[in-house]
């Protein structure tokens, strides 16, 4: 436990919890012993995820079926505004109000989303703002006119709605919700999401990725769903890009990622967070 980094308290907008093993040769140790590494001092407060990707140009997914067009993806998010929406356990939401507040989300974020086609992103897209958070230029060191890798994917119709509920449901109530607060007409087709809902094993499966707080582990998992990363904001109804997942993981906006999309998501949750690795090499 003692020697387990943990990312966010190194200026690193993730909670990654890792234990990194430094191998120094013990004759170079007894012939320098003022040259043992040091520690890595850690740094005051943590950084959220607003602060690293708000500034990215807002982009919105599409629907993988029919046709991903825009049009699409605005009516199936309108379905869910008339959807009769049945909570299977209204005891778990603190009031009527609250779920009343989740409903005003939807709306409004739906009315957000279809002003105008914002489009998905793609290969290369220019910048539309800097990052809050951007220490010594480590993002961006101003040359730099727009950015690779920030294209979203498409997503099942169902999925989508699930990801506006449960974006629409972390802005009004600032936690990403369970399975055991998803309306019956929302719950995933598979046999043990029931099961899931009621006893709370995996209930996660849909999360949130907070706004005002780091985000959670990026895994290689990212490849496969953007389950356990959706983003924050309702109207872009989307899980995170590449390029998300990269200022997430501190590479600067200048690496570009190679391959086909599944690859570059895999790419990103494997490595070692850049800065947090300047760190230590600073101390090497």
């Amino acid at each position: 436990e003692d020697f387990i980094i943990r990312s966010e308290e190194y200026g690193v907008p993730q909670r990654r919890h890792r234990l990194i093993i430094l191998g120094v040769n013990v004759k170079f140790l007894k012939n320098n012993p003022d040259r043992f590494p040091g520690f890595i001092p850690k740094q005051s407060g943590t950084v959220s995820l607003e602060q690293v990707i708000a500034d990215l140009p807002t982009i919105r997914s599409a629907p993988s079926r029919p046709s991903g067009s825009f049009q699409d993806w605005c009516a199936t998010l309108a379905e869910l505004a008339d959807m009769p929406i049945n909570l299977i356990q209204p005891s778990l939401f603190d009031d009527t109000q609250d779920f009343a507040s989740v409903k005003d989300i939807i709306r409004s974020s739906i009315t957000s989303a279809s002003e105008s086609d914002r489009g998905s992103g793609g290969s290369y897209v220019g910048y539309s703002g800097k990052p809050e958070y951007n220490p010594a230029g480590w993002y961006r060191d101003g040359r730099q006119k727009g950015i690779t890798n920030h294209e979203s994917r498409t997503h099942m119709r169902s999925d989508l709605q699930r990801y506006l509920f449960s974006s629409s449901f972390a802005a009004a109530l600032g936690r990403t919700p369970t399975l055991r607060d998803f309306p019956e007409e929302l719950m995933p087709d598979h046999k043990n999401a029931a099961a899931s809902a009621r006893n709370g094993h995996f209930a996660d499966r849909f999360r949130v990725q907070l706004r005002d707080r780091p985000a959670t582990t990026i895994t290689s998992h990212i490849s496969k769903d953007g389950h356990y990363f959706i983003h924050f904001d309702p109207a872009q109804c989307r899980s995170l890009t590449v390029r998300e997942a990269a200022r997430i993981q501190t590479f600067s906006d200048d690496y570009h990622f190679e391959g086909p999309r599944t690859e570059q998501y895999r790419q990103v949750g494997n490595a070692v967070p850049p800065y947090l690795a300047y760190q230590i090499a600073g101390v090497v």
